[in-house]
């Protein structure tokens, strides 16, 4: 059985109401060019490092605002083929994955960062026949203005893998509406036990900040710094 890997994130979806609530407009070029800085230097390398690199990622980008996110790229060395930002994912999808058996939908936030051996991970991975979904429950929280780096746990974390058949896929799944990551945990799952994410947080965040996670901040200076050094996080 060929079974393909794609990493599906959303950049900027112009949500009116969560616009409206963080006060943030994520079509305007500020806006823009402080995300791309983000994901570069953290999301984005987290892709490039990544051991197996046999996996297209995806970032879904409002179609008004593709030409700005292609000229802050251009400030930066150019990001690898298999990593585009596109205002249509599911055509891009479908491309990739057509020919294969199976494939892994695997989620992570464009701010976000995985472990250089998710992907191998995923792919030695093997699912029980009933499984749909592949959740990490357990990774870390790094605030890169503070320098706090906490514990993270979530029996459904926004960091996770659906797993489709392919032709199940193209003829139903594609076009059902998204599923927040609330609810992965209410399907057939299983959960990888080890530490495979760094949610970072930053002023631009809306939803997440540290503050909740504290009382399970890693102060040992021993134990961070070697966290921060399997996610090639250095700090200055």
């Amino acid at each position: 059985m060929e079974r393909r890997k794609v990493i599906y994130s959303r950049f900027n979806d112009n949500d009116a109401a969560l616009n409206s609530r963080f006060q943030i407009d994520s079509l305007s070029k500020e806006w823009i060019e402080k995300r791309i800085d983000i994901f570069y230097h953290y999301t984005r390398k987290s892709f490039e490092l990544q051991t197996n690199q046999e996996f297209l990622a995806v970032l879904r980008t409002h179609p008004s605002s593709i030409d700005l996110v292609k000229s802050a790229l251009k400030n930066y060395p150019k990001i690898n083929d298999n990593i585009i930002f596109t205002s249509t994912p599911k055509e891009d999808i479908k491309k990739y994955i057509l020919g294969a058996d199976e494939f892994y939908l695997a989620q992570i936030d464009s701010d976000d960062m995985y472990h250089p051996g998710y992907m191998q991970l995923l792919t030695e991975f093997n699912p029980k026949p009933e499984t749909s979904v592949i959740i990490c429950q357990n990774g870390y929280i790094y605030d890169i203005h503070t320098k706090q780096l906490c514990q993270f746990n979530n029996i459904s974390s926004a960091v996770y893998a659906q797993r489709f058949l392919v032709l199940d896929y193209l003829n139903t799944y594609q076009y059902f509406p998204e599923l927040s990551h609330v609810t992965m945990y209410r399907f057939p799952y299983e959960a990888f036990p080890k530490g495979n994410f760094m949610i970072i947080t930053h002023n631009t965040n809306t939803h997440t900040n540290v503050n909740p996670y504290t009382r399970f901040e890693i102060t040992d200076s021993g134990m961070k710094e070697a966290i921060l050094k399997e996610f090639h996080i250095s700090e200055p």
